[in-house]
Parts: structure tokens; sequence; C-alpha cells
């Protein structure tokens, strides 16, 4: 068994969530907030990702929301460790944080999707409102 899949059996064990499911659909959603999970590179050697899609700001606020975000990403403020960016085609603003498979564990995992869940919540609330 890879260390992606153990860790993904684990994680989802420990919170009580069908590993199948998060395999099958790399995803899991928290109040509402769709997150994206999915291995990158290796399962033994390569990293999770943890990604969200948090909506589309308003015309008027398009390219305030822009510098906000070019801003959070390069002072790193604001971001607990995650990127934001834009979508190419739709303009909606998205999120994503990298972690390494080897270093991370279901209590860890479980503790990252929780101030990823935050994170995403708190820009969510920023450029859509």
């Amino acid at each position: 068994m890879s260390n992606y899949s153990s860790l993904i059996e684990s994680f989802a064990l420990v919170n009580n969530l069908s590993s199948t499911n998060i395999v099958d659909y790399e995803e899991v959603v928290v109040d509402g907030l769709a997150i994206g999970i999915k291995c990158d590179g290796s399962e033994d050697t390569g990293d999770l990702l943890l990604y969200s899609t948090l909506g589309i700001p308003d015309e008027k606020k398009q390219y305030n929301v822009d510098r906000l975000l070019l801003e959070a990403n390069n002072l790193g403020v604001g971001t607990g460790g995650c990127v934001l960016g834009r979508q190419e085609k739709t303009g909606a603003v998205t999120i994503y944080i990298r972690i390494p498979i080897q270093l991370t564990h279901s209590q860890s995992l479980t503790n990252t999707l929780e101030a990823f869940y935050n994170m995403a919540n708190l820009w969510k609330k920023e450029i859509i409102n």
C-alpha cells in the first residue's frame, strides 16, 4: 500500500469518512465548501494538494481582488502558506496548499484541512462580499 493510500485510509478512519469516496472523487466537503484532495507525483514521495474554488468576484471588485491576491502571494501575508489565484477561463478565485505526503499523518492532515478550510472561508468572504 502506498503512503498516499495509507494516509487517506487513516485520515478517513479518524474522521468517520469513506476513504473510497475520497480517492474516487478526490474531494471532501466541509460545511458546504468542496475541498479537493489530490496526490501530485509519486504516491510514496509526492505531495498532497488541497484546493478549492472560492467564487467569482463582482465585476467592480476584479482589479482590487487581483491586486490583493498578488500582494498576499508575494508577501505571504494572510495566506497561511496557501497560494491564491484566478482560473483563466472563469475568473474564479482559487486557493491551494501543497504538503509532502511523507511528512503527513492522519492527525496532521486533519489539522491542515481545518486550517485550510478556515483560510479558504476567510478569503471567500473577502472576495465575494
